[in-house]
């Protein structure tokens, strides 16, 4: 009723959302200026879609030994 856990293959498929959105994300944000050579960290980019890939992550497959938080 409403707060039903969505089912492993539904998390699956969140996680594979997510692991593209991250994707897309640092290609746009962080590559073009790492290309350019300025001095910047991967870890400083796309927090939100790396938290919420993370989670999904640890949701689908437990906990994630490469974390930067």
């Amino acid at each position: 009723m409403g707060g039903e856990k969505p089912s492993a293959s539904e998390l699956k498929s969140q996680l594979q959302e997510a692991n593209k959105a991250y994707t897309e994300c640092i290609s746009t944000d962080f590559l073009s200026k790492f290309l350019a050579g300025e001095n910047v960290k991967v870890e400083d980019f796309c927090q939100a879609e790396y938290k919420r890939m993370v989670d999904l992550d640890r949701d689908v497959y437990g906990s994630v030994k490469n974390d930067w938080s």
